[in-house]
């Protein structure tokens, strides 16, 4: 197996400790790589790195906790066995919420107990430490948000009927940096950030205001994707 190696980057240190983020090397064989050492936090700067050319800042943007208050990220065209989904990202202060999204099949699709898959796969909410280590602090292979057209932040997810036993604090941690672990492992053997410039919707909220007392919101949508980054991952296909 190759060995997993980072870029040289001026914001990212390449030689940064494991928990830290590093912008990933471009691998023809991702497969072939080791990657027991990737976390979530390189996927998606990485992904970001690679968005640049169609949404220059992205990841300065994420990456400034002191002068962007919110910043959101929507891909679209992954596909996997239950058809096209997409993968969003959301930082709002020193919490990150990101995961697969899709919408439900049909409004009568129940959260539980049914076969119908969740509308959030792979979902994890991880904390940026004060010296920039990323914490996953909770994740869910599969869940609903009782308000799926909402933004992820006002769900309450629900994981699973299987998953939804008692479980003490070190378990739910053990959990989360498992699925983030697999989140980061999807994007990278995927190849996400091989996407293109329609593909890419990102939405920046900046500290400061207009002389109309408004917060300043960037916005670089590239499709109609039938979703309102204001209000988070939901809406139509």
């Amino acid at each position: 197996m190759a060995p997993l190696s980072f870029a040289i980057h001026h914001l990212l240190s390449w030689d940064a400790p494991t928990n830290f983020p590093h912008i990933i090397e471009k691998h023809h064989h991702p497969s072939c790589v080791n990657t027991p050492d990737l976390r979530l936090c390189d996927s998606i700067c990485t992904l970001l790195y690679n968005v640049m050319l169609t949404s220059p800042g992205s990841l300065e943007a994420l990456l400034d906790r002191k002068n962007v208050l919110d910043f959101k990220l929507v891909l679209h065209g992954y596909r996997d066995r239950y058809g096209s989904s997409k993968f969003f990202v959301w930082r709002r202060g020193d919490w990150v919420i990101s995961g697969f999204y899709r919408h439900p099949s049909s409004p009568s699709t129940s959260c539980l107990g049914t076969a119908h898959p969740r509308p959030y796969t792979l979902i994890t909410k991880s904390q940026i430490k004060s010296d920039g280590s990323w914490e996953a602090i909770w994740g869910a292979e599969q869940a609903c948000g009782m308000n799926d057209s909402m933004a992820p932040w006002t769900a309450n997810f629900v994981e699973e009927e299987r998953d939804r036993r008692r479980k003490d604090e070190q378990q739910v941690k053990r959990e989360a940096r498992d699925v983030s672990w697999k989140a980061a492992n999807v994007l990278f053997l995927e190849g996400l950030w091989d996407v293109r410039p329609n593909d890419v919707e990102v939405l920046v909220v900046r500290v400061g205001m207009f002389s109309g007392g408004r917060e300043v919101i960037e916005e670089m949508p590239r499709r109609d994707s039938g979703m309102d980054l204001s209000m988070g991952v939901g809406g139509g296909e």
